[in-house]
């Protein structure tokens, strides 16, 4: 009578040991699998709608006219082009008489400066300065320094001097600085 009590908890005990040892560990595998696979389905979604933004935002790209999209670096450039900034400047000042064109030019950048302060610069532009004169009408200098103001790129004016000449006609010495990102 006691075999007969003893086998039947002895195989409920064999049982619940192999739930443990076995059924027990590969569910967690099954379950962790499980969740890695929802995950990559989940990033492969995300991926597929990255893909899709990113040929809607070419399509839309390609539709733009190339001049006006080249416009759109201008106000902050990737790089220093010293040469195209005194062409696009000089350019600008020859629309407003004959006489202005830009002369004694000086270019100068703040790229190794910190301004003063110790440590790594960390800005993320540099700046250049631009210094030049030219002689002019007091009209001639109104009409270039709106043109300066209104320029796609930015343009500050730091200094601005002048000295009277023969009858309409002064010599103005400018400062101007601009930007670019580093």
């Amino acid at each position: 009578m006691t075999t007969k009590f003893l086998i039947p908890i002895a195989l409920i005990i064999a049982a619940i040991a192999l739930f443990f040892a076995l059924t027990q560990p590969a569910m967690m595998t099954l379950s962790e699998r499980q969740s890695v696979l929802t995950a990559a389905i989940e990033a492969r979604d995300t991926a597929e709608l990255v893909k899709d933004v990113q040929k809607e935002l070419s399509e839309v790209r390609g539709r733009l006219d190339q001049n006006k999209l080249k416009d759109l670096s201008k106000p902050l450039p990737d790089g220093i082009d010293n040469v195209q900034l005194i062409i696009d400047i000089n350019k600008m000042a020859i629309g407003h008489g004959a006489g202005m064109v830009l002369r004694n030019i000086k270019v100068g950048t703040d790229d190794g400066m910190t301004g003063g302060k110790v440590g790594p610069n960390t800005k993320k532009y540099g700046t250049v300065t631009l210094s030049f004169s030219a002689t002019g009408s007091y009209d001639a200098l109104k009409g270039f320094v709106n043109d300066l103001e209104t320029s796609l790129r930015l343009i500050d004016i730091s200094a601005l001097s002048f000295t009277a000449g023969e009858q309409d006609s002064y010599e103005y010495n400018f400062e101007v600085k601009t930007y670019w990102l580093k």
